[in-house]
């Protein structure tokens, strides 16, 4: 039971984000928050390849209660974050 009360208000949450927020950054930032308290998590980095614009990629970083957001290319990445883009799949590591 204890599992149900994070997923329901998260599942509640993401719906929440998808009906009403049409940007990008305001989406991931939404994300980002969902995971770092679903997860209990200190930080959290989502990197978004891909964007439809003249960037390549959108990271929002969340760590205790500041929060960052670069767009650019290769360069706004660290050398962990391009090896796990090159192995195409998420690392969730302990808090």
């Amino acid at each position: 039971m204890i599992r149900y009360k994070t997923a329901f208000p998260s599942f509640h949450s993401i719906y929440r984000l998808t009906t009403s927020l049409s940007d990008l950054k305001s989406f991931s930032t939404g994300i980002c928050r969902i995971f770092r308290n679903a997860f209990k998590a200190d930080k959290v980095v989502i990197v978004c390849k891909n964007i439809p614009s003249s960037q390549g990629f959108l990271k929002i970083r969340i760590e205790n209660k500041k929060q960052s957001i670069k767009k650019g290319g290769l360069s706004i990445l660290t050398r962990v974050e391009k090896e796990i883009l090159k192995q195409e799949k998420e690392i969730i590591l302990r808090n």
